[in-house]
């Protein structure tokens, strides 16, 4: 090594050690700009770190982000940045997952938590674990409602949807990602339109679906008033067959005239049904019991559907579909994607 990139490596840990000093030095007097000095410090840092990587000079850049760490007090958000910086530069990708597990549980309130959601979505995704990535992408999603990344997540995470065929849900997310996409943006924006087509089919096949079911309930109904009918014939041709009726035959008479509408009552009723805004589908239970956690300590009505995966977080009840598209209306300008679904009431 050189003795100027040394020089440079010095350099820039004692200028970090004396920002991260400096903003514990201060407190509560200037701490807002003070760490927005250090984190931006950081990152400039960082990026040459990451540069010198590039350029095949892999120890230096990785002892400029060992000094960082050395020089940041562990436990604070600080850390956490520091943390992301030498997941950027690691050697393996198990590295890298390993510092990203760990900003994410240890350090969710640092710049960069977001940023190590995304990154871990896209090594799990890469190695074929679309579950974990599916999660990840999701908690992006909840965590972040003002990020300008949403749109090219919610990408990401609809065409892992198609991937386990979940298109409904897909097409929910990607209508979703296309809101927040601003109209520039032409290169993402056809990616989305790119799944047009097999949204509109997947939309045709549920009404196809719904139609086939109306009709099948149709059906069996004018079943089974036809055969009520018949019974009725039959036991008024019965009666009038006979030469003269007692008390007792007029009261057999009413019994058996009634009995096509007992028939009728014994059918079995469509169940009522409700709306409800689906938030997210998770392949495991338990992370869909987290996402009910998070979102009832937000004071909504969470619950988990399904007693098989998808296991869908879904929120509120409502009586019509107006009312369900004003709430998911609602929980949209709330940072929360979704989209109305009709349950069973029962």
């Amino acid at each position: 090594m050189t003795t100027r990139l040394q020089f440079q490596i010095r350099r820039v840990a004692i200028i970090l050690g004396i920002l991260i000093s400096s903003r514990h030095a201060v407190g509560a007097q200037t701490p807002d700009s003070t760490a927005r000095r250090s984190m931006a410090t950081m990152d400039t840092a960082f990026a040459h770190a990451r540069q010198l990587v590039m350029e095949g000079k892999a120890a230096a850049g990785r002892q400029i982000v060992d000094s960082i760490l050395t020089a940041t007090p562990p436990g604070s958000p600080a850390y956490g940045n520091a943390l992301y910086g030498r997941a950027m530069v690691a050697p393996t990708a198990a590295d890298a997952e390993r510092d990203y597990q760990r900003i994410i549980v240890e350090y969710p309130l640092s710049a960069h938590a977001g940023d190590a959601l995304l990154q871990l979505a896209q090594l799990e995704r890469s190695r074929g674990d679309r579950a974990s990535a599916i999660a990840h992408l999701e908690r992006f999603l909840q965590e972040n409602p003002t990020s300008t990344k949403r749109g090219r997540t919610g990408l990401w995470l609809a065409q892992l949807l198609f991937e386990e065929n979940q298109d409904l849900t897909a097409c929910g997310v990607l209508d979703q990602a296309r809101a927040v996409t601003a109209a520039g943006d032409v290169e993402l924006r056809n990616q989305m339109d790119f799944y047009t087509a097999r949204c509109a089919n997947a939309l045709s096949v549920v009404h196809a679906d719904s139609v086939a079911r109306a009709a099948a309930v149709d059906s069996a109904h004018a079943d089974l008033m036809r055969r009520a009918e018949a019974a009725k014939r039959a036991a008024e041709k019965r009666l009038w067959a006979k030469p003269s009726k007692t008390k007792a035959d007029d009261s057999a008479s009413k019994h058996t005239e009634r009995r096509p509408a007992t028939r009728g009552a014994e059918a079995p009723s469509r169940s009522s049904v409700t709306y409800s805004v689906q938030v997210g589908a998770y392949t495991t239970r338990a992370e869909a019991d987290r996402a009910v956690v998070r979102l009832r300590a937000r004071g909504l009505e969470a619950r988990v559907d399904g007693a098989r995966k998808p296991f869908r977080v879904r929120l509120g009840h409502y009586k019509t579909r107006e009312e369900a598209d004003r709430a998911a209306a609602q929980f949209k300008k709330a940072g929360l994607g979704g989209f109305v679904t009709a349950v069973d009431g029962r």
